[in-house]
């Protein structure tokens, strides 16, 4: 067991929980359901997710970072449950840390340099491309939005590629993203249907 930046990891059955069928007998455990910019996670891959006020359940977490405009940094973070998808969106720098080079031998100079990071927006919509239809949420709260059986199933059923997503601000800013192929694959697990329990 290791503890990462406060989130416990280790391997456990995941046979008995929701969207698990045909699952690999194991996976890594992140201990909280809550999204923040500079986390450290298993990311793009299956886990099992025991949140302390949400339960145990599986899910993916993505991550993708981008520039855009002046900004020098754009993270979109999600988290891709059975029932629900949960977003965070950080604008700003990461910290970063001057070097001095001699050849081939770098040496820090100073301290971490941070810059602000805001992730104040509030998200009323995300849109996902999946093929040629999009899908939008809309009935969220605190930017965690319920996913229907019928988006589950297109989730599960998405071809192996990256899906463009956009996310709309209560401002109604714009913020066009992607999920990566590795988080789209995870969705086949994910999303998997729970077969009927015998009678």
């Amino acid at each position: 067991m290791r503890r990462l930046w406060g989130v416990m990891v280790w391997l456990v059955g995941a046979g008995m929980f929701p969207g698990m069928a045909g699952a690999t007998p194991k996976l890594p455990v992140v201990e909280s359901a809550a999204l923040a910019v500079g986390m450290q996670v298993p990311w793009s891959q299956p886990v099992r997710v025991n949140d302390p006020f949400e339960g145990e359940n599986v899910g993916v977490f993505d991550r993708h970072e981008f520039s855009r405009g002046d900004i020098p940094r754009v993270t979109v973070l999600s988290l891709w449950q059975p029932q629900r998808v949960r977003f965070l969106v950080g604008f700003g720098t990461q910290c970063t840390r001057t070097y001095v080079g001699y050849i081939f031998l770098y040496f820090p100079v100073g301290g971490l340099n941070c810059g602000q990071i805001d992730t104040s927006r509030k998200i009323t919509e995300a849109v996902l491309k999946i093929g040629d239809r999009n899908w939008s949420l809309t009935q969220g709260q605190n930017n965690t939005f319920p996913i229907p059986p019928e988006l589950a199933m297109a989730l599960h059923q998405a071809p192996e590629a990256n899906v463009p997503l956009r996310l709309v601000t209560e401002a109604g800013e714009l913020i066009d993203s992607e999920i990566g192929v590795n988080t789209v694959r995870s969705w086949q697990q994910v999303f998997a249907p729970v077969p009927p329990s015998a009678p």
